[in-house]
């Protein structure tokens, strides 16, 4: 199995979608069986093969898999099904589809599931990086960046150009920015 997972990580993308398109139902269908490691090597090989283009219903019928991968009583499966469900969700945000339903799903498999793994969290916790709110963050973050002029005050929540006294150092602190340089407030009061 390892030979043939190094084989298709030399593919293209497109004959990599073609390959997971053409076998993701034959190789669900293998994943059923008493062998863990037969098990892990679906999951691998999937996973593998797995690209950001693949249609939804192939998508979905990989994720089922997944699901019930994170909770195998093999660990070695279970680590897998925790690399594959990072892909997935990288993928599903990356085509910028919604990953609120992905971590609904694992939510709900990691409040059922006695005992708790903790692939499943991790899993979890990589669908909850990629959630609406938390890349509403990371917008705002980024925008942040791109504005080095303006400091965000963290002490009074609002921005104002840094300004420092004759000698270099703050006469009055507010607070301390990003690049470590305490800013003062501007002459005329505090903000």
């Amino acid at each position: 199995m390892n030979a043939a997972i190094e084989e298709v990580r030399e593919a293209e993308t497109a004959e990599r979608a073609h390959l997971f398109v053409s076998s993701v139902e034959d190789f669900t269908q293998y994943y059923y069986a008493d062998d863990g490691y037969q098990r892990l090597s679906v999951v691998r090989f999937l996973r593998q093969l797995y690209v950001p283009h693949i249609p939804d219903e192939y998508r979905e019928t990989f994720w089922d898999l997944l699901c019930e991968a994170i909770v195998d009583d093999d660990g070695r499966v279970r680590k897998a099904a925790e690399k594959a469900i990072d892909k997935v969700i990288t993928f599903t945000s990356y085509r910028k589809q919604l990953v609120d339903p992905l971590r609904a799903e694992l939510a709900e498999i990691a409040d059922m599931q006695v005992p708790t793994y903790s692939e499943i969290h991790s899993a979890l916790s990589t669908a909850e990086r990629y959630t609406a709110e938390s890349l509403e963050l990371s917008t705002i973050n980024l925008m942040a960046a791109k504005l080095p002029s303006l400091t965000l005050n963290p002490v009074h929540h609002t921005r104002w150009p840094p300004t420092q006294g004759r000698t270099g150092s703050c006469r009055r602190t507010v607070g301390v920015a990003s690049d470590g340089c305490s800013r003062r407030a501007p002459e005329g009061g505090v903000r």
